[in-house]
């Protein structure tokens, strides 16, 4: 995976849907929406992709696609295409709260 500046679109059950950006430097993942940051870790094998993230709220008038959570952790797994990543997951401990996110590249980073 290129490190560099993604753009990220993830959903959730019942149509719930967002965007954001991501930066991806040396497996460190940091990003954000309106509402929400995203700190973590993503790590390539090969053609899979596997990623913790902790996202935390930011804007106490945007919810996540969750719904109105302040804070939640994300273990996500899947594969590494040629311009970007798709995994998916869920909130650890949770594993009815799925989610899917893609990622595209956009840009490199400094």
């Amino acid at each position: 995976m290129t490190d560099g500046i993604y753009h990220v679109r993830f959903s959730a059950g019942h149509g719930q849907i967002g965007e954001g950006l991501a930066v991806i430097k040396n497996g460190k993942v940091n990003g954000g929406d309106p509402g929400y940051l995203y700190t973590g870790t993503m790590i390539q094998a090969g053609v899979t992709a596997t990623s913790q993230l902790h996202i935390k709220q930011w804007n106490p008038r945007v919810q996540s696609v969750f719904g109105p959570l302040k804070a939640f952790d994300l273990a996500l797994a899947g594969s590494v295409t040629a311009d970007g990543f798709t995994v998916n997951g869920s909130i650890t401990g949770q594993p009815g709260q799925r989610i899917q996110i893609t990622g595209k590249f956009i840009s490199t980073a400094a």
